[in-house]
């Protein structure tokens, strides 16, 4: 099957890049994404996502801040110790407040994607990966907000069912009504950045965009040995399929042909700073590497909300090349503080 490459043409690609249903894996409980028996006909050349931005919504947010940060000193005693859920729960609650609350972004009887990172089947208390706490918070407030089904996506570097269950990802979702989507090769297909300063056609894990109605990124605040820190912006490599390693010589033009990728859809973002891995990151070494900072950020712009994230690892933001080039592209500010609202 070929396709012209206009606009419906793309859209039927990614209507059958979406097909569908979930089915229970034995042992793990996990929802595994079904394709089908057959493998999908894939598309002559790479597809552009560019058509999601008429299908997602924008928040019409006027007067509203570019981030909002929530602080709780009784989230974790200063050993790192676990973290209450409820506590959690009640941080996202007022940060999203002035946001005009999550079902500002979730359309109601929607389906909404939470793409946290989950890059490596790591203890939470690392601070390697997103807190599984904080994504169940966020899986119960799209619910709340009306949301029919919640998926929880992410293409890790280890085994994914592994990661998901060995981090605690899988078993917090699942007690939240959410469910996983484990990556399988039929569900990426080759994309085309428009207006992308490296990142060829490469393949991404599409199939869960296609299926959404709205999406929210989940990142932890650590420390980068390559780009200096990995926040939300560093999220959406996890999108990325093939041998993605590649691309680290060039890592600050990537992650914002990431953003790229994904703005069209528009995400909400959500900067996970209760635990903060200041050094030997991506994967942390000890627990000495990570700090209780006791912190969540919510906003709409990845460089304001970076940047915010950096200072919570006693950096310069501006030191930082993906966001002072992220910023001169127009995708946000990183003066931050203008346009911060602390609750």
């Amino acid at each position: 099957m070929r396709m012209d490459g206009g606009t419906a043409g793309r859209r039927d690609f990614l209507r059958r890049c979406a097909t569908t249903a979930a089915v229970g894996a034995a042992g793990g409980g996990l929802a595994w994404w079904a394709y089908g028996r057959q493998r999908r006909p894939r598309p002559a050349g790479a597809v552009s996502l560019d058509d999601l931005a008429a299908r997602f919504a924008r928040p019409d947010l006027p007067g509203a801040p570019a981030l909002v940060v929530a602080r709780d000193t009784a989230i974790a005693d200063a050993r790192g110790g676990p973290i209450d859920p409820a506590v959690i729960e009640r941080m996202l609650a007022r940060a999203l407040e002035p946001l005009g609350t999550m079902a500002r972004f979730v359309p109601r009887g929607g389906s909404v994607l939470v793409k946290p990172n989950a890059a490596f089947a790591a203890d939470p208390l690392s601070g390697a990966i997103a807190d599984p706490r904080t994504i169940a918070a966020v899986v119960k407030s799209a619910f709340a907000a009306g949301a029919a089904e919640v998926l929880v996506a992410d293409n890790p570097i280890a085994a994914p069912a592994l990661v998901f269950d060995r981090s605690g990802i899988a078993a917090a979702v699942r007690a939240a009504g959410g469910r996983i989507v484990v990556p399988d090769e039929r569900g990426f297909a080759p994309v085309r950045v428009t207006g992308a300063t490296v990142l060829p056609d490469w393949p991404a894990f599409i199939a869960v965009l296609a299926r959404v109605d709205a999406v929210i990124g989940i990142a932890p605040v650590k420390d980068h040995n390559l780009c200096g820190a990995s926040l939300t912006m560093k999220n959406w490599y996890g999108l990325l399929g093939g041998n993605r390693s590649q691309f680290h010589q060039h890592i600050h033009e990537v992650i914002c042909d990431l953003w790229r990728l994904v703005r069209p859809a528009a995400p909400l973002l959500v900067l996970d700073g209760t635990r903060v891995l200041m050094r030997n990151g991506p994967t942390g070494g000890s627990a000495a590497d990570v700090v209780v900072r006791n912190t969540l950020a919510v906003g709409t712009d990845p460089v304001a909300i970076d940047a915010f994230g950096v200072t919570l690892l006693g950096r310069d933001p501006r030191a930082v090349k993906y966001l002072v080039d992220a910023e001169a592209a127009g995708f946000g500010t990183l003066e931050f503080a203008r346009r911060m609202r602390e609750v």
